[in-house]
């Protein structure tokens, strides 16, 4: 059950790690039923980082597990440095964190 990690680097990479949703919900029983799909245009800006302000003093890096051929995971790290310069951290945020069920 090895996975790959991916490594997004460009706009078409973001636009597969949105578009992964569709995969963890499809065919999940309650799941699929009460999943609302996002508006693919509107999570594009929120990664923009001409468009969306946190950017200024934020960076991330997104991430997707493959298995087989298969996307079976995403997460985004975060590094907001002025959080960090605010509280005199050295810390890290995650987020977007879903995955398929095994």
């Amino acid at each position: 059950m090895n996975c790959k990690i991916i490594k997004i680097t460009d706009k078409k990479g973001i636009k597969k790690f949105i578009k992964a949703q569709w995969n963890f919900y499809k065919n999940d029983g309650l799941l699929d039923k009460n999943f609302v799909p996002p508006i693919i245009a509107e999570d594009m800006k929120l990664f923009d980082k001409n468009k969306n302000p946190l950017w200024e003093h934020a960076d991330y890096q997104l991430f997707l597990a493959e298995r087989n051929g298969e996307i079976v995971g995403r997460i985004a790290a975060v590094e907001n440095k002025l959080h960090n310069e605010i509280h005199k951290d050295k810390v890290g945020f995650f987020g977007f964190f879903i995955c398929k069920r095994l």
